[in-house]
C-alpha cells in the first residue's frame, strides 16, 4: 500500500480510535503510511457536535485530514448492506472520485 484512508465518524469514540489505527501501522513497521494516512469524516453537516469534532480532528491531524468530507448519507450504508457501490453518477459517488484525486495529488507531491 502507498496510502491509507482512515474513515472516521465524528463521534468521540471514533475520534479516539485514530491513534490506535496509526499505532497499528507503526507496529507493522509502516511508519511511511502513518504520515500518509488520510482521515475522512462521515458527518451530519448541520450537527454542531460534528462540526466541533471536525475542528478538533483537523487540529490533531492537520494536513492528514482530508479536504473531502463525506456527509452522512443513506446511500453509503445501503451500498454496504447490499455489498455494492455507490453510483459514481450521483453526488455522493462523485465524492469518492474527489477523494481519490486528493489522495493521488498528495502522493505525487510527496514523490516530487
Amino acid at each position: 500500500a502507498t496510502d491509507v484512508v482512515v474513515p472516521v465518524a465524528p463521534e468521540l469514540w471514533s475520534l479516539e480510535s485514530v491513534p490506535e489505527v496509526l499505532g497499528s501501522l507503526r507496529d507493522a513497521g509502516r511508519d511511511d503510511l502513518v504520515e500518509r494516512a488520510v482521515v475522512v469524516l462521515n458527518m451530519r453537516m448541520r450537527n454542531s457536535v460534528h462540526q466541533a469534532l471536525e475542528t478538533i480532528l483537523r487540529q490533531m491531524y492537520g494536513r492528514q485530514a482530508s479536504d473531502v468530507v463525506f456527509p452522512r448519507a443513506v446511500a453509503f450504508s445501503e451500498a454496504a448492506f447490499k455489498r455494492t457501490v455507490v453510483s459514481p453518477k450521483t453526488a455522493n459517488g462523485k465524492l469518492f472520485a474527489t477523494l481519490w484525486k486528493s489522495i493521488t495529488a498528495k502522493s505525487v507531491r510527496r514523490a516530487a
